[in-house]
């Protein structure tokens, strides 16, 4: 579904990837680990447009859409949940779910809110709610829920338990494994490295701009390089 080949982003002067080539297979749950730095953000923000690349190629379902506006790359099937949420904190969550919907001119967006709502049942009490007044797990489906409805193919989801309480921590991943079960394929950037080695089937491991590891996540668990490095022990 996606390969990205090659690819630079800068921030200035600042090359922030090095080089970077990743493939998503189309159904697939593909997971990228890193230290914070490492470049992950910077790739899932070039992926979707929000950052343009300097050099190299994004292909989605064979087509390039490296440096198209993300609004384009959106209506191509792209979703980001970017890291911290981004929810639109004085609307009201009603209306945080309508945005996720912009783009779209067909008849089908009231059954998906339905499909939605049903799916992130602690939502639909709090339609009128502003954003901002729910909890830091509520935002987090909220954010899911909004990208949810631009009814995308490949979701990118930025670090979606960053800050979540355990309990929370496991329903996000349980939400995960439904999107994908659905028919969603997923990009997913995450700290909690054992869950996320364990959802996903591929990971691509990142230092400082660069891809230095890749594999089946089951095997790349049981690297020791690994475990050293991101699960505190040999």
């Amino acid at each position: 579904m996606l390969e990205v080949r090659d690819l630079e982003t800068y921030y200035g002067n600042i090359k922030a990837l090095k080089g970077v080539s990743i493939e998503v297979p189309e159904g697939a749950i593909v997971g990228i680990l890193g230290a914070n730095g490492a470049g992950k953000t910077t790739l899932l923000k070039t992926i979707a447009g929000v950052l343009a690349p300097r050099a190299g190629a994004i292909v989605f379902r064979g087509e390039d859409i490296a440096g198209l506006p993300s609004h384009r790359i959106l209506a191509r099937g792209v979703a980001l949940v970017p890291e911290g949420r981004a929810i639109l904190s004085r609307m009201t969550v009603r209306e945080n779910l309508e945005m996720g919907a912009f783009i779209r001119r067909d008849a089908g967006i009231a059954a998906d809110m339905e499909r939605v709502l049903r799916r992130f049942p602690v939502l639909s009490g709090r339609l009128r709610q502003p954003g901002g007044s729910l909890s830091g797990g509520e935002q987090q489906m909220l954010a899911i829920a909004r990208a949810l409805l631009s009814s995308p193919k490949l979701l990118l989801l930025d670090e979606p338990t960053l800050g979540l309480a355990p309990l929370m921590v496991a329903e996000i991943f349980d939400i995960i494994r439904e999107i994908h079960a659905a028919g969603t394929t997923v990009l997913l950037v995450e700290q909690n490295i054992r869950q996320a080695m364990k959802v996903s089937s591929r990971t691509y491991v990142m230092e400082t701009g660069k891809i230095v590891m890749e594999g089946p996540s089951k095997d790349l668990l049981r690297e020791p390089r690994i475990r050293a490095a991101y699960l505190g022990r040999e």
